[in-house]
């Protein structure tokens, strides 16, 4: 035997999560109305003066604290500038969480000096950064969510229900995302009567296969409109909908607007 264990502590592996965008902004104006996002987002300021909104909760924005929104979450933001300050700097980081979260309100961090001073030195390198991909630099977004996903309460974690033959549909969904794949076609995968592969479908993930891919398909266009530069149209076209009416329409079914007050209204969310 290479070692003699008396006690080893496993640590079970934590929800996954991938980067949306990270940015550290300079903002002369910082405001928009009530607005909900698919996906998390982490907001750090360096210096007072913006302030958000949500739930008719007032939460100021400052170096000492991180405010962290889970999905879905309603907020409104403001920037009053203070005597002298002609801007206000604030980073954001955007990211999706492969699981699902109870909490639909902001979470407020508090930080220690050492973690202010860690924070404000990953906005400098990036502010300094010459846009070139740097490995340690990319790094240090992921340890901030880390952080701050480490933080959130463990019993707001939905845990997963599974069965095989739905994780193995998700994935052909998946693979073959943005184009769908036929309800047959899914329960002869599974062995089952298409009825009751939907049933199943819906018992442990609350969708149909189709809201599954209509949620994938949204949350994408979600993300384009905020973080990329494609026209709503190309946007319509690339996550599978064609039809701008249709896109528009399914899109203000899930997240109460249209995509184009979406993307007007979701700088910095």
């Amino acid at each position: 035997m290479p070692a003699d264990f008396l006690v080893n502590h496993h640590l079970p592996k934590g929800p996954s999560f991938d980067l949306l965008s990270c940015n550290y902004a300079l903002l002369t104006k910082w405001e928009f109305a009530d607005l909900s996002s698919p996906y998390w987002s982490w907001h750090w300021a360096g210096r007072s003066g913006a302030s958000i909104v949500s739930g008719g909760k007032h939460l100021s924005l400052d170096s000492s604290k991180i405010v962290l929104f889970p999905p879905n979450t309603h907020v409104s933001a403001d920037y009053r500038p203070g005597t002298g300050q002609a801007y206000i700097d604030i980073f954001y980081i955007s990211f999706s969480v492969k699981a699902e979260f109870k909490q639909t309100s902001p979470i407020v961090l508090p930080l220690s000096k050492e973690q202010v001073r860690f924070v404000r030195n990953i906005a400098r390198q990036i502010s300094e950064s010459d846009h070139k991909e740097s490995a340690p630099l990319q790094m240090s977004p992921l340890s901030l969510v880390s952080y701050a996903l480490s933080q959130t309460d463990q019993a707001c974690w939905i845990k997963p229900k599974n069965d095989f033959r739905v994780t193995r549909a998700i994935k052909q969904i998946e693979a073959n995302y943005p184009a769908a794949v036929a309800n047959d076609q899914l329960s002869e995968m599974a062995g089952m009567n298409t009825n009751a592969f939907i049933r199943l479908f819906k018992r442990m993930t609350n969708q149909t296969p189709r809201q599954y891919l209509e949620e994938l398909r949204i949350n994408e266009a979600a993300s384009l409109l905020q973080h990329g530069t494609l026209s709503i149209d190309e946007i319509a076209d690339e996550t599978g909908f064609n039809d701008r009416t249709y896109f528009n329409l399914m899109f203000r079914k899930r997240l109460g607007i249209t995509p184009a007050q979406f993307r007007k209204n979701s700088f910095g969310v």
